[in-house]
């Protein structure tokens, strides 16, 4: 059958039905690698927020470890091993210490800090140990005490029988003289501020006083034990605070009040 002029194909109308046909394809190409990019995206989307949730439970797993201290070591270390501050103070008999002295232990849990300790400030998380004859303080052993170096005190609470967990900020002085090769001694003082020291005075126990085994500071571990010992790096001592008269209600403002002091030294 004869095909008319009108309805024959020309060159020009094949030529743009190829075109049109390429074009079509060059589209679908496109759409395709646009589909697999996007999906490449969204893969790499995913897999960022993955790896970000992932991180961010390593981050929130090594914060609780760290507020753990003690609980964290293991069995063996829990059972066989208490680092012991070097000068932790008199080897005394417990049972021996009464009023007005009273025994006291300082056993570091956790810290934390800058890289450089530059801040002059560091975050210590402890327990806190007063006793008499051996035993418990019957009364609230924190009434009347305060810790004078602290920025904060973020939670103290009974950990036991005579014993508090406390954790907080406190100040020191950094000496930076040395810098990078600077040591550094981090302080926790605790004062009584209601009686005179006549009527309460701090007395260190040996026994008391040291850091947990599972302790992790990064960056100074190395130097929280004292060489290849059985001992911590740290020392305590006791002594006292003047402060005005007017400290006490009973005391004439020209006079001088006397309190007793202790103050645990780690020395990194």
């Amino acid at each position: 059958e004869l095909v008319s002029g009108a309805d024959q194909p020309t060159i020009s109308n094949v030529g743009a039905e190829v075109h049109n046909l390429f074009v079509l394809r060059e589209d679908r190409n496109n759409n395709t690698k646009n589909e697999t990019e996007e999906k490449r995206k969204e893969e790499d989307r995913k897999r960022e927020e993955e790896e970000k949730k992932r991180k961010d439970k390593e981050r929130q797993e090594d914060a609780a470890k760290v507020r753990l201290g003690i609980e964290i070591a293991s069995e063996t270390e829990r059972e066989g091993i208490i680092l012991r501050c070097i000068d932790g103070g008199p080897n005394i008999e417990a049972k021996d210490v009464k009023a007005p002295n009273v025994s006291v232990g300082l056993y570091v849990l956790n810290l934390e800090a800058d890289s450089g300790l530059t801040s002059g400030q560091f975050f210590a998380d402890f327990l806190l140990f007063l006793r008499q004859e051996d035993k418990p303080l019957s009364d609230n052993p924190m009434s009347n005490l305060a810790f004078t170096n602290a920025k904060s005190i973020d939670s103290m609470q009974d950990y036991g029988a005579g014993v508090q967990r406390v954790s907080g900020t406190f100040f020191f002085s950094p000496d930076l003289r040395m810098y990078p090769f600077d040591h550094q001694t981090l302080e926790v003082v605790l004062e009584q501020f209601r009686k005179p020291i006549a009527e309460y005075q701090f007395q260190p126990d040996y026994h008391l006083n040291g850091i947990s085994p599972s302790l992790r500071f990064p960056g100074w571990a190395a130097s929280l034990r004292y060489g290849d010992s059985e001992h911590a790096n740290c020392r305590v001592e006791a002594g006292f605070k003047v402060y005005p008269g007017a400290s006490l209600d009973s005391a004439e403002s020209a006079a001088n009040v006397s309190f007793s002091r202790f103050r645990f030294k780690l020395e990194v």
